[in-house]
């Protein structure tokens, strides 16, 4: 299949990495994402939030190809993404980390990292202590903790070669500890030239990170802007408390 680049004039498409035009998408009729649009300005964290259900994890799923939209318009870099491949898509450079970590847990550190890419030994050392993770290249993925595999699964989102990390939920299940380190962790590849997208529900990981956060409810963006103006949103508000 073709890969299609499509050249755009405006100014505000061209920041973006990513755009997500009119998308839908439904399972046995029910909708799951519904006309849903935004964009992602490039060199910066944005946040996908929004009650369960909302829809996220499907958006995910779309931007890296797993599940194909019903109607609508994704452009990753100016390029259409829908109807590739995910192998395709992240050859382009998406890199992704799933809500439930995905280890081969039967195979080593070393043989999942080597899934992201073929590298030296000093390599995967280096990228395995940049998240914190002070065990034998050796180690098999089962002898982990829970907190250990999701380091893991960064490491090796990091090692893939990628300019658009999407992380789904990356501190659930993790200790306030491993949380601030991942915090770390998601900074410093930004500075390095990594775009961020992360779905999470811990409101603090997201409002101390996060430059832009988008709000979904029922598959349709709610709310786009800031952390600050988020924070402030009448509407927002009313999904999440109820009043």
């Amino acid at each position: 299949m073709s890969i299609k680049t499509v050249s755009n004039n405006s100014q505000a498409e061209e920041s973006a990495i990513l755009r997500v035009v009119d998308i839908k998408k439904s399972f046995g009729g029910i909708a799951a994402v519904n006309n849903c649009s935004f964009e992602v300005q490039q060199g910066i964290i944005t946040a996908l939030i929004g009650p369960n259900g909302a829809g996220k994890t499907t958006l995910f799923n779309m931007i890296s190809g797993l599940n194909t939209p019903d109607s609508g318009a994704m452009f990753f870099q100016q390029t259409k993404i829908i109807g590739l491949a995910p192998y395709q898509i992240s050859r382009l450079g998406i890199s992704r980390t799933f809500q439930l970590t995905r280890l081969f847990k039967n195979l080593t550190i070393k043989e999942n990292l080597l899934v992201a890419k073929e590298t030296s030994d000093t390599n995967l050392k280096k990228i395995l202590l940049s998240v914190g993770v002070r065990k034998p290249l050796s180690t098999v993925c089962s002898d982990l903790s829970y907190g250990q595999q999701r380091l893991v699964e960064l490491a090796r989102a990091l090692l893939f070669p990628h300019s658009l990390l999407l992380l789904d939920e990356p501190t659930a299940g993790v200790n306030p500890f491993v949380r601030q380190h991942i915090k770390k962790i998601i900074k410093q590849a930004v500075k390095q030239g990594t775009t961020v997208l992360l779905i999470e529900h811990d409101m603090d990981f997201v409002m101390s990170l996060s430059e832009q956060v988008i709000v979904l409810n029922e598959g349709s963006v709610l709310a786009q802007g800031t952390p600050a103006k988020i924070k402030n949103n009448k509407h927002v508000l009313e999904v999440y408390l109820g009043k």
